[in-house]
């Protein structure tokens, strides 16, 4: 994710941790869903719920990382 400040970068900083954290709560609905469902079973359920935890951690950095900018 590249971040440009320009004039505005306080509300471009807030619209990019608006949109990850928007990403976050898609990512523990799909995991809740997951875990409701019996239709996976097994090695497909464990690889997309590893997938899931995988990318959460990304978003968590990326995150971690547009906050710190000021």
């Amino acid at each position: 994710m590249k971040l440009y400040l320009n004039s505005s970068g306080k509300a471009k900083k807030q619209e990019a941790l608006d949109a990850l954290q928007e990403s976050i709560n898609a990512l523990r609905q799909a995991s809740e869903a997951l875990s409701e469902s019996n239709k996976l079973t097994g090695i497909g359920t464990e690889m997309l719920k590893q997938k899931i935890d995988e990318l959460m951690d990304d978003i968590a950095k990326k995150k971690s990382k547009v906050s710190q900018i000021e």
